[in-house]
């Protein structure tokens, strides 16, 4: 069940609670940016996912993830560590898609192209796979267990004029 709580000039919040009572969520939209607050969550552990096709069209080559530090790599490269922010370009878009963890402490984030590894059944990698909290997809023992326990836990997402390190800089003060 989801309903507006705000809704004033650069401001809508909407609070989301399933009919359980188990999981709940606060959204607030602004005009730069949206930040989800995770107040219950069924289970205890959780992680906060972006599974998609950075531009509508996955290109292992030319589409890239950016991590703070200016650290560009493109999606063929899997990563596992831990950061605040990071964003997906896309050639076909001069735009970037940020996310942003606003916990401290994170125990690890990943990123790896999915499928995680190409066979007869599954010829070509079809998305981006990145999670805060989501630990290495070879970690066989972990691979499908969050990470994350401590609530209230805020996420952030925003499209960035330009996908390099100096817009997310600008953008992230106001987040």
């Amino acid at each position: 069940v989801s309903r507006v709580t705000r809704s004033e000039a650069g401001h809508v919040q909407i609070h989301s609670e399933t009919k359980r009572g188990d999981a709940a969520c606060t959204w607030d939209f602004y005009p730069t940016h949206a930040t989800l607050t995770l107040l219950k969550v069924p289970g205890g552990n959780f992680w906060f996912t972006y599974e998609g096709a950075p531009g509508g069209h996955f290109d292992l080559a030319k589409d890239f993830t950016l991590r703070p530090d200016g650290r560009r790599a493109s999606l063929a490269e899997p990563w596992t560590e831990p950061v605040p922010w990071v964003m997906f370009g896309a050639q076909e878009s001069p735009h970037g898609l940020l996310l942003v963890n606003h916990q401290t402490g994170s125990p690890t984030d990943s990123y790896t192209a999915f499928p995680y590894e190409v066979s007869e059944k599954q010829p070509a990698h079809q998305m981006a796979v990145f999670g805060f909290g989501r630990t290495d997809w070879r970690d066989t023992a972990r691979k499908h267990v969050p990470q994350f326990t401590r609530l209230p836990a805020r996420f952030s997402l925003a499209v960035t004029p330009a996908s390099s390190a100096v817009a997310v800089e600008a953008v992230l003060p106001r987040i």
